[in-house]
This record gives structure tokens, sequence and C-alpha cells, in this order.
């Protein structure tokens, strides 16, 4: 029996930035022991086997294109204030807000929905499809779907986020629902886009 238990968020950011710290810093080890040379700069392709960078000519018999991601431009207005997040940002943001509303049912949105419940954040969902996780299997993601409904997590599906307001210090989302009726969601705190 545990009472009066709390969450120490600037002790989870500290705790993540340490993890990610050591994880770089093993890749750096590994490399170096390895010898394997990094070139910083920007790279084009001259041929099927030379990469031009920083005017220099490197040549292979195999090149791997490994570009990493980025967050996806959407055009919803609002995503501009001060309080819409996109997933990068929300990972580094030091409170724990009293509720957020998550664009996006997948993986990454998902992951954000379960981790901000745990903290007793009132969680709210818009995922454009009718299912959650759409790339996995209908089945699994019904699973995922009702253990978010047990946990009191509202997901709101079929559902498109037309634009994002702040109205007396919430951040109104404003939706179409089934494309036909609108709806809106206040979220005293947050929204975090996580295309």
């Amino acid at each position: 029996n545990v009472e009066h238990v709390s969450a120490d968020i600037h002790k989870m950011l500290k705790h993540k930035n340490d993890v990610i710290h050591q994880l770089v810093s093993g890749i750096h080890f590994l490399m170096n022991k390895n010898n394997i040379t990094v070139i910083k700069g920007c790279a084009s392709f001259k041929d099927n086997h030379t990469v031009i960078v920083n005017n220099e000519e490197i040549k292979a018999k195999d090149i791997i294109i490994a570009t990493g991601s980025k967050i996806a431009k959407i055009n919803i207005p609002g995503l501009d204030l001060p309080r819409a997040l996109n997933s990068t940002q929300a990972l580094s943001y030091p409170h724990i807000p009293s509720s957020i509303t998550i664009i996006g049912g997948g993986v990454i949105g998902m992951e954000f929905a379960f981790m901000y419940k745990n903290l007793g954040v009132d969680v709210h969902v818009v995922e454009y499809s009718n299912t959650l996780l759409s790339m996995i299997d209908f089945e699994a993601s019904q699973e995922i779907l009702n253990i978010a409904l047990n946990k009191g997590i509202h997901v709101h599906l079929s559902s498109q986020v037309t634009f994002i307001e702040e109205i007396n210090e919430q951040t109104i989302v404003t939706y179409l629902c089934e494309g036909k009726e609108y709806k809106t969601i206040g979220s005293s705190s947050l929204t975090t886009f996580n295309l």
C-alpha cells in the first residue's frame, strides 16, 4: 500500500537524456573500434557507386541511404501555437499536463497516450482512420483500442482535425467526426501531433 505517489517529470527527462547519451556514446565507441569514418556534410549521388560529400568523391560497391526521419508538415491551422507540440518537442516538455489531445493514433501517438494516461493525464486521441495503428493486424489493433478505452483514454476514430485555437488558456481542438459532425476537445495544457 503506497500513498501520495507522484511522478517527477524532471527526473524522467534526465533519465531519458542519460539513456540517449549512453546509447549514442556506445554507437560512437563501436564506430571508432571498427574503424568507421564519419564524414559530415550534404551528400549527393554522382552515379550508382559514387557519392559526393564536401566536394570529395566516395566510391563504394553498395550504398545505404539512411537519412532518419523528420516531422511531417500537415496543414492544420493552429499547429504553430505555443502549446501545440510535435512529438519531438513533447519528449522534452518539462511539465505534466492535466489534459492532452494527441493527433494521430499510430505507434508514436499511442505510446504518448499510454504514457500520459499512466501519469494521470486526461488523454484524447484523434485518429483519421477507423482503427488505431492501422498498419498492424486488425485484431491486434482492436485489442489496443480495448486496452486504451479500459484505461480511460478517449479515442475519436474516423475523425479529422480541422483547426486548433487557444481560448481562455485552453487549447481547443476542433475535428470533423465521420465527415459530418464537428466536435471540439478542450485540453487545458497541450496538443501534440505525431505524424
